[in-house]
């Protein structure tokens, strides 16, 4: 079965409850800059309707190079530090590889 290179993360994170909306502002901010990489193909930010506590990211990178770059980034690190005391509990990633049929 052909395959590529492109990376896909699905990042699940909860806010404590009644700070999801600073919680918001700093992801709105990370996808803003994260969309400008050269390596991302997409980075889109998704809250639960009925739990608004809980947020997805979507993400595709280019390859691997180009994840490994995203998390050495000034923007990533500095949501890093900001979000630790916003979040409920650790995130969940889960990295999958695209197939191309």
């Amino acid at each position: 079965m052909p395959h590529n290179s492109r990376i896909v993360l699905i990042a699940k994170l909860k806010a404590e409850e009644g700070l999801e909306e600073g919680l918001l502002s700093e992801l709105c901010s990370l996808v803003e800059a994260s969309q400008k990489e050269e390596g991302c193909i997409q980075y889109t930010l998704h809250r639960f309707m009925d739990v608004p506590t809980d947020f997805v990211i979507y993400e595709i990178w280019k390859n691997q190079k180009s994840l490994d770059e995203h998390m050495l980034q000034p923007h990533y690190l500095n949501f890093a530090f900001k979000s630790a005391s916003m979040l409920a509990e650790q995130p969940t990633i889960d990295k999958v590889e695209e197939v191309i049929l």
